[in-house]
């Protein structure tokens, strides 16, 4: 347990902060993991008597021995002016040492249309539909994990994405290809809905005051996860044991493995089949608007990095060796 403030132990004001601003659960775990590690470096200080050379010390400690990478100190430095500022209001000079650091511009990684299809055939069970939906109907890994019953549209053909990136939400295509597949998964996942709740083991967590409006949803088909996690575990919120959602590494690890198995020279990430449906989109002749607004966007500028990957141009530059070889032959 951390230390306390004004009586309250600092992981429940901490805790109690975070929520009152809706932070998600995911952030709200790293938030607090990033405290935990603090104290913990400083020999179980209070967070209050640290100077701001401890801080530094500590994002130093974590760059040049973790070795961790530019966003991972990014994340930690959020979360500790996080902490200062906001959570214990104290002045922002404090943390106003802590530099983030410069994370360089990632270039996608671009699967060809074989390449998915190569993957497919490899990949099995739930992180097969899992990556599916990422390619076919251009979702983040964290949006298709985090699916409910009740936002699948298997008529119309629709995804609904609540609370995606920056808690915007937005309706998709769902490819008709994949509605057999998730048409026989969810008849599955019934069957496993109904004999668990015969354990009393189907509570899932509901978004903002939903559980007081309507106290029994949490234990209702329409609101189970699509993807549910094996086990269950303790709600931060009220202590509850609840149901969540599978975990981003089942699906992650799936992908580095099939990549493995295939022996490809791209290092291949769940993402990237959210790239492919971009690129392939926008090489099918796809308006660059309708995909921003299929991919969840706010700025027009973020779809259309997706274009290097697609100008046909490129195929036409020659390269000054390949003219010599020309030349030569």
């Amino acid at each position: 347990m951390l230390p306390g403030v004004n009586e309250q132990p600092l992981h429940e004001h901490l805790l109690a902060f975070m929520r009152s601003r809706r932070y998600s659960k995911r952030t709200i775990e790293q938030y607090m993991y990033w405290a935990r590690r603090l104290i913990d470096h400083t020999g179980g200080q209070h967070p209050l008597d640290l100077t701001p050379d401890d801080l530094a010390a500590f994002v130093n400690y974590l760059v040049v021995r973790e070795k961790v990478s530019p966003s991972t100190q990014n994340q930690a430095i959020a979360a500790l002016v996080l902490l200062y500022r906001d959570a214990l209001e104290q002045p922002y000079e404090r943390v106003a040492t802590l530099k983030l650091a410069r994370v360089p511009q990632r270039i996608h990684v671009v699967l060809t249309p074989t390449e998915v299809r190569q993957l497919f055939e490899v990949l099995q069970g739930i992180p097969r539909i899992v990556c599916r939906l990422l390619y076919g109907a251009g979702l983040r890994l964290g949006e298709a994990i985090s699916l409910r019953v009740k936002d699948i549209e298997l008529d119309r053909r629709e995804l609904c994405i609540f609370d995606g990136k920056g808690r915007k939400s937005r309706t998709t295509i769902l490819p008709r290809a994949l509605v057999p597949e998730l048409t026989d998964h969810l008849t599955k996942l019934h069957d496993y809905f109904e004999r668990e709740r015969a354990r009393d083991r189907v509570s899932v967590p509901l978004p903002d005051a939903l559980a007081k409006k309507y106290p029994n949803a949490d234990r209702e088909w329409p609101w189970f996860w699509v993807f549910p996690s094996p086990a269950m575990t303790v709600d931060l919120v009220d202590g509850t044991p609840r149901r969540w959602h599978l975990s981003e590494t089942v699906v992650q690890k799936a992908v580095v493995d099939a990549r493995r198995s295939l022996r490809m020279s791209k290092a291949v990430r769940p993402h990237d089949f959210r790239h492919a449906f971009a690129t392939h989109s926008l090489r099918q002749g796809i308006d660059p608007r309708t995909l921003q607004k299929l991919l969840g966007h706010s700025d027009l500028k973020t779809t259309l990095t997706y274009l290097h990957a697609c100008d046909q141009a490129e195929d036409q530059v020659r390269s000054p060796l390949d003219h010599l070889a020309f030349l030569t032959a």
